[in-house]
């Protein structure tokens, strides 16, 4: 049986081959595009709107954020997934909040309570909480008025007023800047 000659240069070169090859074998996992942690800018937005009973879960490989807990009213768990998913870019919003109405009737807001909670939600939104829009409340009957930059903010300031719990009716003067 023949020795194998080899030169110092094929030797260079194979093994920096085997080298690559195992870099990259071992680092093979395939990526996985994993949606940002945003359970506490979620947690944070419905504490301060109080919904701090609500509770959060996140699954950030499917993009599915959970909500859970007990309101009072479907209006307010129509209201806690809005700005859930106003505050969870990309995420898909699974709204497994119940609806358990308090014993007894109760009385609707006034004017001042929705005019306080349509502020708190322009506040906690991350796109109009800098936007100059103004507002008024009158029985139940939401007033917008001021300047947005965009016509997508303009409706979604307006989405944000129908979805306050009590509002009866959303009037939009709100201009678009040019």
């Amino acid at each position: 049986m023949k020795p194998l000659k080899f030169s110092l240069a094929s030797s260079i070169c194979t093994t920096s081959i085997l080298s690559v090859c195992l870099v990259c074998g071992c680092n093979s996992r395939s990526a996985v595009r994993q949606h940002p942690d945003e359970v506490d800018s979620v947690n944070n937005a419905l504490a301060f709107n109080g919904f701090s009973n609500v509770k959060v879960w996140q699954n950030r490989i499917k993009g599915v954020m959970t909500l859970t807990g007990a309101v009072a009213s479907p209006d307010e768990k129509a209201q806690a997934a809005n700005i859930a998913s106003i505050n969870s870019s990309g995420y898909t919003i699974a709204n497994d909040i119940t609806v358990t109405p308090p014993a007894g009737q109760v009385k609707p807001a006034s004017d001042s309570q929705i005019k306080d909670k349509y502020q708190a939600m322009l506040r906690a939104h991350k796109d109009l909480d800098r936007q100059n829009i103004d507002y008024k409340v009158d029985h139940g009957t939401i007033v917008l008025s001021g300047r947005v930059h965009s016509a997508p903010e303009r409706m979604e300031a307006v989405k944000l007023a129908k979805s306050v719990p009590n509002v009866q009716h959303v009037v939009d003067e709100i201009k678009v800047q040019s």
